[in-house]
């Protein structure tokens, strides 16, 4: 069976190994000036509306766990939201200097809620 999850989910397991490694190395050599107010905000939801749109995409060609599972869909949710909210602890207590916040966890709900939004409304139909 995780061989089987593996060749449905490999793109989403890909890109969360990206975030997790984006969200646990410091950037110091990004200039001052490419940085804006809320800069870091729209990253955090940039990064998680690929990952959501991808995950969609997935779960909407996936003929396996989501007819085994009814509430696959709610557990694909709610992994990848306790996904992000464990990366802001972890930045809070051991990727230091890194910072964690609220606001950034909020970022990546939104930004996930965003790509499983627009991946509905491109595969929705067409796969399920």
């Amino acid at each position: 069976m995780p061989k089987i999850f593996f060749c449905i989910y490999w793109k989403s397991m890909f890109l969360c190994v990206i975030i997790f490694v984006l969200s646990s190395v410091t950037f110091r050599s990004i200039p001052e000036a490419a940085r804006f107010q809320y800069s870091d905000k729209l990253t955090h939801a940039l990064m998680y509306v690929a990952l959501g749109f991808v995950a969609y995409y997935e779960y909407s060609k996936d003929t396996v766990f989501k007819i085994k599972h009814p509430l696959w869909f709610v557990w694909m949710i709610l992994f990848f939201v306790f996904f992000g909210g464990i990366i802001e602890i972890l930045q809070g207590t051991v990727f230091r200097p890194r910072t964690s916040e609220l606001a950034d966890w909020v970022a990546d709900v939104a930004g996930l809620a965003l790509g499983f939004g627009v991946g509905k409304l491109l595969f929705g139909k067409k796969y399920n």
